[in-house]
């Protein structure tokens, strides 16, 4: 089947980052327009791309009775996640330059908008890989698939196929200015500017606090709860944070309070990136036990629409986020 000979993403991807949001998954945004793909995974793209018009021409003419015609592309839901999706071909409009067909394999990193066998139709230059099967197996096209294993290894083919802006985002938004800043809102909001911003390294990028967990010692989580929500309305929209919630599981409860829009200059750039993070208060026998923080979202902030290439090079400045860009303030 295809999506065996693709290296199918449910074997090889996991998830990127571990997130303080149950269900959430990473997310990081760059303009509206192209993927620009990764060294190396690029190149298999390329020739994909530039060999698929022969490939739909074939199709087209009627290919032999026992043969399917295969494509893949990022499918990218509702809210902006994406997925490697395989689909079998059903039709192709040269006139819209749409592919329309059934999504074969299982998706990973995406909400449940999108399973297999659902029917989707998608731009022709959002393809990046195609592949002929013939009766007896016999394969041709399948660019990824063969530069997969000239890698060896288990590859994560959903990092692979990340855009190469995102990763470039992940980096600064986990920069010790930013996540500093960031801290620092959080510190705001709690009241007392003495706490010490602590990033010690915790499980991939969820950051442990210990002075904030010796802070609140001996708090329930309710308490917790009402004081950060209090807080917020005194701060009246000064701090922008979304207080997530109270859960309680078998023996524990947390508490979620999720920052936003916090900018910070890249390399000196006009443009910002704004970073998202979460905090999980975490308890455990109604005692604190674990401040647990992640990025969650970054992006280009004031790009033109259709803009592709955001400011490049370099790591932030130190010093601290920017103010709101005009336009940007409050919202």
């Amino acid at each position: 089947m295809y999506r065996t000979s693709f290296v199918a993403s449910i074997i090889y991807s996991c998830l990127y980052f571990s997130l303080a949001v149950p269900g959430a998954a990473a997310q990081y945004a760059v303009a509206p327009a192209t993927v620009e793909y990764q060294e190396g995974i690029a190149r298999p793209i390329a020739e994909a791309k530039t060999t698929y018009p022969a490939a739909r021409a074939r199709y087209l003419a009627g290919l032999p009775s026992k043969s399917k015609f295969y494509v893949a592309y990022r499918l990218t839901d509702k809210y902006g996640y994406w997925a490697f999706a395989i689909v079998r071909v059903s039709r192709i409009d040269v006139v819209k330059g749409e592919i329309s067909g059934i999504i074969t394999n299982d998706l990973e990193k995406i909400s449940d908008e999108y399973e297999r066998n659902d029917r989707v139709r998608f731009p022709e230059r959002e393809l990046i890989d195609w592949k002929i099967v013939a009766e007896g197996d016999k394969v041709e096209g399948d660019y990824i698939a063969k530069y997969l294993a000239t890698i060896g290894g288990h590859p994560d083919l959903h990092a692979l196929l990340e855009d190469r802006r995102e990763i470039e985002l992940r980096v600064i938004g986990q920069s010790p200015a930013v996540i500093k800043a960031v801290g620092g809102v959080l510190v705001g909001l709690i009241g007392d500017t003495s706490i010490p911003v602590e990033c010690v390294s915790g499980r991939s990028v969820v950051k442990e606090w210990p002075a904030l967990v010796s802070y609140f010692k001996g708090s329930k989580p309710e308490t917790v709860m009402a004081r950060l929500k209090r807080r917020k309305a005194e701060s009246a929209g000064k701090l922008k944070v979304d207080i997530g919630g109270l859960t309680y599981s078998v023996g524990r409860s947390e508490v979620y309070v999720v920052t936003a829009h916090v900018y910070y200059k890249h390399n000196g750039s006009p443009i910002p990136i704004e970073t998202t993070q979460c905090f999980n208060f975490c308890f455990e026998g109604g005692a604190l036990k674990s401040v647990d923080w992640g990025l969650t979202t970054s992006r280009f902030v004031g790009l033109k629409a259709g803009a592709n290439k955001p400011p490049s090079g370099g790591t932030p400045a130190a010093g601290a986020p920017v103010a709101h860009p005009p336009g940007i303030a409050g919202r």
